[in-house]
């Protein structure tokens, strides 16, 4: 049931195609994570999806000499189980995750980092920020990750393509300050999570599986593509993961 839709049909049983084993849904806070949660939901409950693929409405502006009117065109992609668990754990997410812990993390590390007085730094990075995801691989049971991603984004310079490793290990030392507060805070989350779901007298969402929480370190460069087919810019991320931190929590 988790690797393929199943679903019944005027009577007939029709058992969707392969699909995906992992998604995941960045959001700037845990509003829009509600939001993102309310539209999943929405979408279901208004049977506006079908259960073998999902479809996006996406609404953009093609900009050249003269601003266009706002097209909407519809793409599909194969939908994935893990959606409707995504959607599922906002109870979890809610007791799990942190914008306060997030803000501290970001608030920390770009203030330490500037504190470097690295040349580097100081002519290569133009911001520092955090973006949270939440990721479910869905293996024999579904693993579920709340991710904390610091991103420092580097200039489009050629003198910062190629950063040496004296200066990665020196940013690597600002992360590794950052980790212990990080630790400590989200087993003090998990932990206040255990105990209202004693209180509750139940489990709140049914899923076996880990749950484990991810402090990233990315090095983050931006680039404009041409879409030939729609006629508009692209910006695109290039994403680097430069340090990782671990912390296994345990069952959901």
């Amino acid at each position: 049931m988790l690797k393929r839709i199943v679903r019944k049909i005027e009577g007939r049983i029709l058992v969707c195609p392969p699909i995906i084993e992992q998604a995941c849904v960045e959001f700037k806070d845990l509003n829009e994570y509600e939001r993102i949660v309310s539209a999943i939901f929405g979408a279901i409950n208004e049977g506006e999806i079908d259960l073998c693929s999902w479809t996006d409405t996406i609404t953009y502006s093609l900009i050249g000499g003269l601003v266009q009117p706002h097209l909407t065109l519809r793409r599909r992609r194969e939908m994935s189980p893990a959606y409707f668990i995504i959607a599922g754990l906002e109870p979890l997410v809610s007791h799990l995750y942190s914008d306060a812990l997030r803000n501290s993390i970001s608030t920390m590390f770009s203030e330490v980092l500037k504190s470097l007085n690295l040349d580097y730094v100081n002519k290569c990075v133009w911001e520092t920020s955090t973006l949270p995801r939440v990721c479910v691989k869905i293996l024999e049971k579904p693993a579920i990750q709340i991710i904390y991603d610091i991103e420092v984004e580097v200039r489009l310079l050629p003198q910062c393509e190629n950063p040496s490793q004296d200066v990665i290990e020196k940013i690597k030392e600002v992360f590794n300050k950052v980790k212990p507060i990080f630790e400590d805070e989200v087993r003090k989350l998990y932990s206040s999570y255990l105990n209202m779901k004693k209180e509750y007298g139940k489990t709140l969402i049914d899923i076996d599986g880990v749950l484990t929480a991810y402090l990233r370190l990315l090095f983050v460069r931006r680039f404009w593509t041409y879409d030939d087919v729609r006629g508009v810019r692209r910006e695109t991320p290039r994403k680097t993961i430069i340090a990782l931190h671990e912390v296994e929590l345990g069952a959901p």
